[in-house]
């Protein structure tokens, strides 16, 4: 089957698209790699976070219960 001009401006015009189609899903890869970075670093600060309030909660509490004890 030979092949004519129009089958191959098509031929070129299908390699062109998937090429930018490819270089879009790296970027989205890419992008989406980053967003994943960014997500982890944020659940790692609202765990220290959440940590810090139990501690301080705790030392609250004990605080309070000093007090009253002294106000017996």
């Amino acid at each position: 089957m030979a092949m004519n001009s129009e089958n191959e401006a098509d031929l070129r015009f299908v390699l062109l698209e998937i090429g930018k189609l490819s270089s879009n899903v790296e970027r989205l890869i890419t992008d989406v790699k980053f967003m994943g970075e960014k997500v982890d670093g944020l659940r790692h600060q609202v765990t220290f976070v959440r940590g810090a309030l139990y501690v301080v909660s705790g030392v609250l509490a004990a605080g309070v219960y000093y007090v009253a004890a002294l106000y017996r």
